[in-house]
């Protein structure tokens, strides 16, 4: 559980490691704000590691639906993560289309 959390930020991996209540909904929504910005520094300079976090953000509302089937967050919070979760893919694969469009304009 630990090694995953590498990926977040020093600080919030510091609060998710000292916290005496671990707050799965705080976690999550961590993940897919580092995911994001993780795919939005990786967009121009290495291709393989934005697949690699394009891939694990699209898995998160599998992650989402674990954690309230197994209790560990409640339904509210289940809702604001996926409406979170949404809000940030659309705009991830809104501008994917867009920078495909330009691509293809620069080609023509």
């Amino acid at each position: 559980m630990i090694v995953e959390y590498f990926e977040l930020e020093i600080s919030k991996l510091k609060y998710i490691l000292y916290s005496k209540k671990i707050n799965y909904h705080n976690i999550i929504n961590y993940k897919i704000k580092c995911f994001y910005n993780n795919i939005q520094n990786y967009i121009s300079k290495n291709n393989d590691k934005m697949i690699y976090y394009d891939y694990k953000l699209y898995f998160i509302p599998f992650l989402i639906f674990d954690n309230f089937k197994h209790g560990k967050i409640t339904e509210k919070e289940h809702n604001e993560l996926l409406k979170s979760y949404r809000k940030l893919y659309k705009s991830f694969k809104k501008k994917q289309k867009e920078k495909k469009n330009i691509i293809i304009l620069d080609i023509k």
